[in-house]
């Protein structure tokens, strides 16, 4: 049976700068793009597909909902990724016969074994990326929304303070809404299922850098 998870704690090794990248998608992709057509006649082929490319890429923009609040559609993912000084929050992009939430609120950082709480951040976006910024507590938290689906990660500043030698950075996560975060069959994989049992996304491909690349 799946182990039902109330918060995610992300492990890294405690090199001075981290970024931890976390694929957030619906599991059931769709097609981004329409069926490909002739040009008509005069028109550029290369003019055309640019135009295509750029309307394509304006609809995974950030757009301001209110002063501390951006909003953007996943047509590909059918998914609505919502950013506030609280957090990430997730909704389908269209009405649904099953619609769901999911909020993602990072809840402390810092050392293995001494993690600070953490405090709302500032927002802020530009195009298909969001940010929100932790000042105090010299982290920043983003978000890059693509058909693939949405990515989430963490940019630390510095290196946080204490531990020893080879102690791990935390990053913690509460999770909120009407989703269950579920350890799934894949054990890299958070998979989100609703009521009746349903997975609706899922949360993996986690991967860590430093410094150096």
């Amino acid at each position: 049976m799946p182990r039902i998870l109330e918060s995610l704690a992300l492990r890294m090794s405690s090199s001075a700068l981290l970024t931890a990248l976390i694929g957030l998608c619906s599991l059931a992709p769709r097609s981004s793009s329409a069926d490909s057509q002739d040009p008509p006649k005069g028109v550029d082929p290369g003019w055309l597909s640019r135009a295509e490319a750029q309307i394509l890429a304006g609809e995974y923009e950030f757009s301001q909902l209110k002063p501390g609040a951006v909003m953007a559609p996943n047509r590909a993912q059918d998914l609505r990724t919502r950013v506030t000084a609280a957090g990430i929050e997730f909704t389908p992009r269209l009405p649904a016969d099953r619609p769901f939430h999911l909020a993602l609120t990072l809840a402390a950082f810092g050392r293995e074994g001494a993690p600070r709480p953490v405090l709302g951040g500032t927002v802020g976006a530009d195009r298909s990326r969001a940010t929100l910024a932790h000042g105090r507590a010299a982290i920043t938290e983003w978000v890059e929304n693509r058909p693939e689906g949405v990515e989430q990660g963490f940019t630390l500043a510095e290196r946080p303070h204490g531990g020893g030698s080879g102690t791990m950075t935390i990053v913690s996560l509460a999770v909120a809404g009407d989703l269950r975060a579920l350890s799934g069959r894949d054990p890299r994989q958070i998979e989100f299922a609703d009521g009746t049992g349903r997975v609706r996304l899922f949360y993996g491909d986690l991967r860590a850098t430093d410094s150096r690349g």
